[in-house]
């Protein structure tokens, strides 16, 4: 029987622990004291002892090493530390002065034009100087980029984080030095890794920065190719069409003397022969023969000069304004049966020429020997125009100036001036002569509150019964080149080298010559 009171209960045998702990073998040791677990635990103890101190020695040889290596370490980037700092100043002021560049680049744009085709313009002096002016343009644009550059990415919050940063790496290295001279110099200290990790951290954002300068250097020295390769495709473009104008001119301009040759024996020439054709007209050699000296012009070859003025004032009117545009009528108007060919003309363009053009010009012809450049143009005072005559031989010829200006009064609609008798030279009122009895009028383009003013203009004087067309060609030329008509501006030798310009002008157009490289400068 069980004692009253008594509990039973089963004690598992004790197993032995084969790893054990300090804690499990000091209750070992309580519950079951003896010799073995007190010679384990201190067998325990001692290697535990001897592991540590090895552990101490290993730390303070890599503290040792590593303050050694720290050292020479810390040498070493002070040096760099103060190339960089004034490496940074000088490049800083060189951006503010503009003295960047130790010297101008040349840019090199022979690199772009390789090849035996590209030989001649390459030594061509043009070229050459087209070089040294981008070049120079180059250099003070670098300039600018980069000031731009280094405000961009080399900012002053940049240039504020980078001091901050020398800032803490100067107390993290004075840190650093007291971990090693203090009082603790001979032992473990725990702050010291930390300082050498943020030391660590602070010189790895320095150098970030540090290498912004040298990345915008070597931007700015690519700048010189970049630059060429954009202004490239242009002189390319620009060198092709040197090319066509050369050989246009070696074509046309460089034959003017064997054109004077044709010109002197164009009576030798085949009569029938057609030289040119445009403009719906065919002009042949007997024809170009009339533009000698002392010789009647034919009215085909004033026709197609007059065709030509007006193409070419038409490419001119595109760059110029209302106020400077001028209008070159094509056809040469009969003095007696031409009022219905002007009044189609100056109602052209839906209304009066006069509302697009500052200036219109008009070629009459009084007989078969003489001719008439006529000028219709604005005037300060809206309610006024003015018709100019430019009569080159006045004293034979005045007697048509009141019949021209009767008909363009009446085809622009407009009233007679009051200072019309002074300008013809009458001293008492006369009538007005009208280009025909019979005229189909259609409204007038102007109301006729307006006035037409007219002006005999003092303009250069034939000396021959020959030269009356060039004369008015001439007049027709200076006004489409928007010139002011006026005695002395040109002579009789002038006019003499005018009829060998035309001669050369048809010869070139009938050779297919670029017509936007023809023209004639009065």
């Amino acid at each position: 029987m069980r004692a009253s009171g008594t509990r039973l209960s089963y004690q598992q045998p004790p197993v032995d622990d084969p790893n054990p702990t300090i804690a499990s073998l000091l209750i070992k040791s309580m519950k079951h004291p003896g010799t073995d677990e007190v010679d384990e635990l201190s067998t325990y103890f001692e290697e535990r002892s001897i592991r540590q101190k090895e552990y101490i020695n290993s730390w303070f040889e890599l503290q040792d090493t590593t303050f050694s290596k720290y050292e020479d370490y810390k040498s070493d980037f002070s040096d760099q530390r103060r190339k960089a700092e004034g490496n940074n100043l000088q490049f800083l002021n060189n951006i503010e002065t503009s003295s960047l560049l130790r010297r101008d680049f040349t840019l090199d744009l022979e690199s772009e034009f390789k090849g035996p085709e590209y030989e001649q313009l390459t030594t061509a002096d043009w070229f050459q100087q087209f070089k040294r002016h981008q070049s120079a343009q180059f250099n003070k644009l670098l300039h600018e980029i980069a000031k731009a550059v280094v405000n961009s990415r080399f900012t002053k919050v940049q240039q504020d984080q980078r001091k901050s940063l020398e800032e803490n790496i100067e107390k993290h290295q004075k840190a650093i030095d007291k971990c090693r001279t203090g009082r603790s110099g001979d032992k473990i200290n725990p702050y010291f890794k930390h300082h050498l990790g943020e030391l660590v951290f602070c010189i790895s954002e320095l150098q970030r920065l540090d290498n912004i300068v040298p990345k915008i250097l070597k931007d700015l020295q690519s700048r010189p190719k970049e630059y060429v390769k954009e202004i490239a495709p242009g002189l390319k473009e620009f060198a092709d069409k040197m090319q066509k104008v050369y050989k246009d001119f070696e074509t046309n301009t460089f034959k003017d003397a064997g054109n004077r040759t044709h010109y002197a024996n164009i009576d030798r020439e085949e009569a029938n022969r057609i030289r040119v054709s445009r403009y719906g007209f065919n002009v042949a050699n007997r024809d170009l023969a009339t533009l000698r000296p002392g010789r009647l012009v034919h009215p085909i070859v004033i026709s197609f000069f007059l065709h030509f003025l007006k193409e070419k004032n038409q490419q001119r009117n595109i760059k110029l304004t209302e106020n400077e545009r001028v209008y070159i009528n094509e056809n040469c108007i009969d003095v007696y049966r031409g009022e219905s060919l002007l009044l189609a003309e100056l109602g052209k363009e839906g209304g009066s020429l006069l509302n697009y053009f500052k200036r219109l010009g008009f070629l009459i012809g009084v007989d078969d020997k003489h001719f008439i450049f006529v000028e219709v143009r604005k005037t300060e005072d809206e309610l006024r125009k003015e018709l100019i005559i430019y009569n080159s031989d006045i004293e034979k010829y005045q007697m048509f100036h009141s019949k021209i200006y009767s008909s363009f009064r009446s085809c622009l609609g407009l009233e007679e001036s009051d200072r019309l008798n002074s300008a013809l030279g009458f001293t008492k009122p006369k009538e007005n002569l009208s280009l025909s009895s019979k005229v189909n009028r259609t409204q007038p383009v102007i109301k006729a509150s307006h006035v037409l003013d007219l002006k005999i203009a003092n303009c250069p004087q034939q000396v021959n019964p020959f030269d009356s067309a060039v004369y008015a060609c001439k007049n027709a030329s200076l006004l489409c080149l928007n010139k002011k008509i006026m005695q002395g501006i040109y002579s009789q030798t002038d006019i003499n080298q005018f009829r060998y310009e035309i001669f050369n002008l048809l010869l070139k157009i009938g050779n297919d010559a670029d017509m936007d490289l023809l023209d004639l400068e009065a």
